[in-house]
């Protein structure tokens, strides 16, 4: 990173971040590409046709979340500082921006829920311009939110590859319901209270959007579990 990454009141200086944010974005393609080549066969395949697009860009998502949270955790922590833990955030908005790209290509398969995406993968890109040392740890306490994200990957592919009788599969889905609730409902309503008290109006209109989002996919998800256990 060059010394200019941040500007004053800890602003993330747009530059340098959207030029590692682009090389990032070139990583993420080698990711899926070697993903693809290595796990196809012995994975992918065993999912039906439909799905199997979707399985890949869970497979890399979860990487990208496992990042993400354990680093915020890590500050949060104090076992690192503020610029340190902002060196990760490009790697989170170059996953949107591809993310969003490999969705839109296969747009048939995720038009019902396009807009979601759209609107997530838009604010991980451009909302951290908006982070300062102030509001940082709000911030990473939002990126909590991905802790969910590889317990709905794998329950995900345990019922799409047949496996949703399997005891592994009951676990799995069953600590995804839970920590959806405490990590991207509760955690999230507790963000936008936070925003509301220290009268951080910018933050909170980003929360009160990501509250929706999570609010919405919440009950997606409780159905869903209600029914594959049915």
């Amino acid at each position: 990173m060059s010394n200019n990454w941040l500007l004053a009141k800890g602003y993330i200086n747009p530059s340098p971040y959207f030029y590692n944010t682009a090389q990032y974005y070139i990583m993420w393609c080698i990711i899926y590409i070697c993903i693809k080549k290595t796990l196809y066969h012995s994975l992918i395949v065993h999912l039906p046709p439909s799905k199997r697009d979707n399985g890949l860009t869970r497979i890399y998502s979860s990487l990208q979340a496992s990042i993400l949270y354990s680093w915020s955790a890590i500050y949060l922590l104090d076992v690192i500082d503020y610029e340190l833990w902002t060196y990760v955030i490009p790697i989170s908005a170059s996953f949107g921006l591809f993310d969003l790209c490999i969705i839109t290509l296969n747009y048939n398969n995720y038009k019902s829920k396009y807009i979601g995406y759209l609107t997530h993968h838009t604010l991980l890109l451009f909302a951290p311009l908006m982070i300062t040392e102030t509001t940082s740890t709000l911030c990473a306490m939002c990126y909590l939110f991905e802790i969910t994200v590889p317990f709905i990957d794998i329950s995900w592919l345990l019922y799409n590859t047949g496996l949703n009788n399997t005891i592994f599969f009951k676990i799995f889905s069953t600590i995804s319901v839970l920590i959806f609730f405490v990590f991207r409902v509760l955690n999230n309503c507790f963000l936008v209270y936070q925003t509301i008290y220290y009268q951080q109006l910018d933050i909170m209109i980003i929360g009160l959007i990501f509250l929706f989002l999570n609010v919405s996919w919440f009950y997606g998800l409780v159905k869903l579990f209600i029914n594959s256990l049915n």
